[in-house]
């Protein structure tokens, strides 16, 4: 696959999924904008430097105005945004008598609010230039249950499937295409530290996984090139499982 010239936008891009999904697009010819609100982002970006088309941008991707001024920028600098992967989110471990209305609020805005405000905004652009590419990355939590996470981060990835779906539908006149990934839980610090809370080891939980580890985030990532590539042309409002068996 090769990605030269192709303009692609990456929010939570400054660790674990994110990182891995940005440098591989990178390593590919992309020209790959970063988003994130951890100020680590400075640090990541020096592994895209040795292309002066790649910028990065520090903000929160559920701030309307923030996300308009940042796509604005990318667009008036390249005239065209090729894709965007939406893969901006937390983790939520609370179980459900201990989510405060805050807490879930919190976590959908995170996971889902940011998906939705990002997808509305580089719409206007795609529907502009008639084409365009969408991945959202949601969870095999949205597709069933999570054994980590509380209720507010699968209902919120279980949303990201609904936006991905009904995206897909508004879109496709426009020659849009919008498709998500459910990743099963992957070697990510976020992950790391939420099973350290959970007092779960990861050699047992890797142990109940059908090809016996966990998810790398560079799996994770293959996968996205794969839908943003041409050669997913005919892929559409579809959620691919990228989970080592998980039923």
């Amino acid at each position: 696959m090769n990605f030269q010239n192709k303009v692609i936008i990456v929010t939570g891009a400054s660790k674990g999924i994110g990182k891995s999904i940005a440098l591989s697009l990178h390593l590919k010819g992309a020209n790959v904008f970063l988003i994130s609100r951890d100020r680590n982002l400075k640090k990541v970006f020096k592994n895209f430097s040795n292309n002066k088309n790649n910028s990065y941008f520090i903000g929160d991707v559920t701030d309307e105005r923030f996300v308009k001024k940042t796509f604005n920028i990318i667009y008036k600098k390249n005239n065209k945004i090729d894709a965007l992967i939406n893969n901006a989110g937390i983790s939520g471990l609370e179980k459900i008598n201990n989510i405060t209305l805050k807490k879930w609020d919190y976590v959908i805005n995170n996971n889902l609010k940011s998906s939705f405000v990002c997808s509305k905004i580089i719409s206007k652009y795609y529907i502009k230039q008639n084409y365009g590419n969408i991945v959202n990355i949601s969870s095999v939590a949205g597709r069933n249950y999570s054994i980590v996470a509380g209720v507010h981060y699968t209902a919120s990835k279980a949303g990201v499937i609904g936006l991905t779906k009904q995206l897909a539908y508004e879109l496709s006149k426009y020659n849009v295409r919008v498709n998500c990934i459910a990743p099963s839980q992957t070697k990510t610090e976020t992950l790391i530290k939420s099973l350290k809370q959970k007092k779960i080891n990861i050699k047992t939980l890797s142990n109940k996984l059908p090809l016996g580890r966990l998810a790398e985030p560079n799996d994770i990532a293959n996968a996205c090139l794969f839908l943003v590539s041409d050669q997913s042309s005919y892929i559409n409002g579809s959620v691919i499982d990228v989970n080592g068996g998980i039923i």
